[in-house]
């Protein structure tokens, strides 16, 4: 299976050590954020899946040569359907449906090429399935408030 970059719309996971969970992430900075509450767990949650996309050597491959005005391919540049179809992943998308399903939620959008999905998840369970403690945090900047955490383990049903 190839998933992986977990990304959250309006959260940003948190982790620790599980046995069904690996794949530990710390989000680098939360600088200019600053924990105000827990998160109520009752809330639900936008979480957005990068689904890892296939052939990315070929894409560049391909990026060279049609920039190269030495190529046979220079100017012959690929549609946004053709470059989807070369970059998609059904397994990996189909996975992140599973674990979904599994969790019994359903995606609410999945891109045309199936390179994202996304679900809307209560806090109480997304603090579950990866193993993360929620906040609402305030922006020392702009004085809005999101709910996020600080690090987030991938379970093992969406990592390579």
């Amino acid at each position: 299976m190839k998933v992986i970059a977990l990304l959250l719309v309006i959260a940003v996971f948190t982790a620790q050590a599980a046995p069904s969970l690996i794949g530990q992430k710390t989000v680098s900075s939360l600088n200019g954020w600053r924990a105000i509450k827990r998160a109520d767990l009752e809330k639900t949650i936008s979480v957005g899946f990068m689904i890892k996309q296939n052939n990315m050597d070929t894409i560049e491959k391909l990026f060279w040569e049609v920039s190269n005005p030495k190529s046979e391919l220079y100017g012959k540049y690929l549609s946004h359907e053709e470059i989807g179809q070369l970059v998609s992943n059904p397994e990996a998308t189909s996975a992140v449906m599973s674990f979904l399903e599994n969790a019994g939620l359903e995606a609410t959008q999945v891109n045309t090429h199936g390179e994202y999905v996304e679900a809307e998840i209560p806090v109480s369970l997304a603090e579950d399935l990866f193993n993360a403690r929620f906040n609402v945090y305030v922006s020392n900047f702009h004085g809005f408030n999101i709910t996020k955490t600080a690090s987030y383990t991938i379970p093992q049903a969406l990592l390579e």
